[in-house]
């Protein structure tokens, strides 16, 4: 082998074969450790000493055999010297290991026991060995080889890298009305301060504060319990921060937290401050229970516009739950979803205006008048407000007085009484509203109430058989028949001899229309009788009847003749008109069938109206005519004439 050795280090030293011998005799210098092949040819030891001579000899059963020997120097291995165990942050930054610092003497190669990929060209790669959950020990081996003796040494030392204090910081705004806040809020990271060596807050961005200058960080944030614990808040209400004009700023934090391990970290936070915005408005007006949808920003000049109100408890004033139905969005009320009953009252009204997250109020009372009492009736009301058109004028009662009645029909209505004989045919058989409207003299809320008055037209009969004068015959049968109106039907009855006279089916009362009344005349003499016809008495207008007249002769009929040919007995007829005195329009009523003519004269006798009228028919006069007295003629065709004087005032 080498004549030289490394102490410390394996050497393998050989022999040739020796003849004839079966082992190996080896002897050493002291401090020479025998690893294998004591007894061989080949063996390897480690000189722990500084050399000297090695001898051999060839060894068998007879003899032990002369001795060859060989002088080797052992060389000390270079003394290291390592740099001891280090401990580093996850930020120091890439580690440079050639130098002294770290292994001497220089010149050798460091590798990573862990990673050899940490180490690279004898640089430690502390990013790459950082975590940011737990710290790291990394064990590096420092190989050097003496140049001149070749003797390689090695040693170790341990890098510890430690994760940075995990920090995190949130945003957020406030407004100047809370005056300060505890900055722990904005901490995400670290969740106890109080395990930190060390806190530092510094300003990167400020705001102005009260009277000049900008605020410093000692300004705004203070330790409120420095003694024991971190406990930061911050100041932001106006006496320290003056926003001038503008309504939102903000300010830029910057934290730096130190750990036990002397690692560091920051973050920035962004705070924004906000201005409260400054409520004005003036006094409610009161209102009324039936004022219905109300703006009340509007009503009140509330400013700034785009708040809300809402209606909230307070001594001495109504339970805002009575309100709450008719608050129908932030700035409305309708009344008349409010009972009428409870509604009325003084609430406690607050009005909230947000902007940029920043909430002002200002509250105030809010009036509600009730309506006025009122109450009505008629006089007379026997029948539940329905009339005939015969009736008199009715009385209209209502308290408080100095209101108003009212109706859609004009006309019917003066001085607080009804008339039902003024209302037109065409406004008769229905139920028509009567209103009364009051207003009260102070809170001017007004309330109408509303009656219904139903005016019934009287029952129309006319017989339409002519009164008959006819020959007798042993029966004698008489076709009867009527027009009618405002009834549903019509009895016909007679006054003959019930066993001489009779209906369909010897009835003694017909209902039919017509209706056939059969006569059993005597003949000694001649007969006469009357025909009814009688309307039904419905609802509340009295019943009404037509009649006619029947003349049967004692001489008997001549079967060659035409046996009867009623003739109607020409009579003068009746008619009516209303109102009579008047002011017009003006009513006539023919009270008999059949087709006229109508002329109205002025009192000088000049023809101021012809037309041609009908009888049964409501016929008008509808003239502007001054004040006098006037004449109306109606002609029949048969040749007679009935005069009416009418006064206009």
């Amino acid at each position: 082998g080498k004549n030289t050795a490394c102490r410390g280090q394996k050497v393998i030293l050989s022999i040739p074969a020796i003849g004839f011998a079966t082992s190996y005799k080896w002897t050493f210098p002291a401090q020479t450790q025998i690893i294998s092949g004591a007894n061989k040819d080949t063996i390897t030891v480690i000189f722990f000493g500084s050399g000297g001579y090695i001898r051999v000899q060839g060894v068998n059963s007879c003899d032990t055999g002369v001795s060859s020997s060989f002088f080797i120097t052992v060389n000390s291995r270079p003394n290291l010297t390592l740099i001891a165990p280090q401990k580093y942050c996850c930020d120091y930054g890439n580690i440079a290991l050639g130098s002294s610092t770290f292994g001497s003497p220089s010149g050798g190669t460091w590798t990573c026991r862990q990673n050899s990929k940490l180490v690279s060209a004898n640089v430690f790669l502390t990013s790459d060995a950082c975590s940011p959950l737990k710290s790291g020990v990394f064990t590096l081996t420092y190989n050097y080889q003496d140049p001149s003796s070749a003797c390689a040494n090695s040693d170790s030392t341990k890098f510890t890298i430690n994760p940075l204090p995990a920090i995190a910081l949130k945003g957020g705004s406030y407004c100047q009305d809370k005056m300060e806040a505890q900055l722990k809020k904005h901490i995400l990271a670290p969740i106890n301060l109080n395990s930190l060596a060390d806190v530092k807050w510094r300003l990167l961005k400020s705001l102005p504060k009260r009277g000049g200058g900008m605020n410093t960080v000692a300004e705004l944030i203070y330790d409120r319990d420095p003694s024991l614990n971190y406990d930061f808040w911050l100041k932001f209400d106006t006496s320290t921060i003056d926003l001038g004009t503008s309504v939102k700023d903000s300010l830029i934090l910057e934290m730096t937290i130190q750990n036990g391990e002397g690692c560091f970290n920051k973050d920035t936070v962004t705070i924004h401050i906000l201005k409260v915005p400054k409520i004005t408005f003036s006094t409610f007006p009161e209102i009324c229970i039936n004022t219905g949808k109300v703006n009340l920003t509007k009503i009140s000049n509330a400013k700034p516009l785009n708040g809300c109100w809402n209606v909230i408890n307070n001594s001495g004033y109504n339970d805002s739950i009575v309100l709450k139905p008719g608050m129908i969005n932030c700035d409305t009320l309708n009344t008349y979803l409010l009972s009428l009953k409870k509604g009325p009252g003084l609430y406690w009204m607050r009005y909230i205006y947000s902007s940029g997250g920043c909430a002002a109020l200002k509250e105030m009372a809010l009036r509600i008048h009730p309506l006025p009492n009122v109450s009505i009736g008629l006089n007379p009301n026997s029948n539940q407000g329905k009339y005939c058109e015969t009736d008199t004028a009715v009385r209209l009662n209502a308290s408080p007085a100095g209101g108003n009645w009212n109706s859609s029909i004009s006309g019917i209505l003066s001085n607080n009484t009804f008339k039902p004989a003024s209302l037109g045919s065409s406004d008769r058989n229905k139920w028509i509203v009567l209103t009364y409207s009051y207003t009260h003299p102070i809170t001017k809320c007004d309330t109408a109430k509303s009656l219904s008055v139903f005016v019934q037209s009287k029952p129309r009969i006319k017989i339409l058989t002519q009164d008959t004068d006819t020959c007798r015959s042993d029966t004698v049968n008489i076709k009867l028949s009527a027009n009618y109106s405002f009834t549903s039907k019509i009895s016909w009855v007679h006054s003959f001899d019930a066993s001489k006279a009779s209906f369909e089916n010897n009835k003694q009362l017909s209902n039919n229309n017509p209706s056939i009344i059969t006569i059993r005349p005597p003949k000694d003499r001649t007969s006469f009788f009357k025909i009814f016809a009688f309307t039904e008495a419905e609802g509340v207008c009295p019943f009404m009847l037509d009649s006619t007249s029947i003349s049967i002769d004692s001489t008997a009929c001549d079967d060659s003749l035409i046996t009867v040919l009623p003739l109607r007995l020409n009579q003068p007829f009746e008619i009516v008109v209303f109102p009579n005195p008047g002011k017009g329009p003006f009513n006539i009523e023919i009270k008999k069938a059949g087709e006229y003519v109508l002329k109205f004269y002025s009192i000088e006798g000049k023809l101021l109206l012809e037309k041609a009228v009908s009888g049964f028919i409501l016929n008008t006069i509808d003239q502007k005519l001054s004040s006098g007295i006037y004449t109306l003629v109606i002609e029949g065709k048969n040749g007679y004439s009935t005069t009416k004087k009418l006064l206009v005032n």
